[in-house]
């Protein structure tokens, strides 16, 4: 309104509150095993154990294409990933057995986690952080989400003696 119809500059001496940080909480390799161990539910035991074990963000993980998936050289292809980059992640064999049961019981053919209501569309976001929500706070998880997920792979990496730089690669 200032800029466009009074033609004049908005000066406004604002003083904003910082912002307190507070100390970041990672899921220990304990929490982890406990929320894997004790899911009943073959997909969301699949999309946890595929988010933690290759570090994938949440819009990489949901829109894995059962093509993208190497079982030969143990690689997902994540395409559009941040930056709208492509890049190779690898996979453990726990992983790939993982990735193995859950197609044998689900046998998606275009989307790996596709929607459970329209086969040629991914799983939604929000499906799997409900979901990931309820299970955490059944195995009494507090901050857990998929991004968590994604946070104790790198800090378990790095615990486990991974160099920073090929951990940020």
């Amino acid at each position: 309104m200032f800029k466009n119809i009074l033609h004049r500059p908005l000066n406004l001496d604002i003083v904003l509150p910082k912002v307190k940080l507070r100390a970041p909480t990672y899921l220990s390799r304990d929490d982890m095993r406990r929320l894997i161990e004790s899911c009943t539910d073959m997909r969301l035991k699949t999309l946890i154990v595929v988010s933690y074990g290759c570090g994938l963000r949440i819009g990489e993980l949901l829109r894995i294409k059962v093509q993208d998936i190497d079982g030969q050289r143990k690689t997902i292809l994540i395409e559009h990933g941040k930056g709208d980059k492509s890049r190779y992640v690898v996979v453990s064999d726990s992983v790939l057995n993982q990735l193995r049961r859950y197609w044998k019981m689900y046998h998606p053919t275009g989307w790996m986690f596709y929607s459970r209501w329209l086969m040629d569309k991914p799983m939604s976001p929000s499906s799997f952080r409900k979901a990931l929500r309820k299970h955490a706070q059944a195995c009494g998880l507090k901050h857990c989400n998929p991004h968590a997920l994604r946070h104790a792979y790198a800090t378990h990496q790095l615990e486990s003696g991974m160099p920073l730089h090929q951990l940020q690669h």
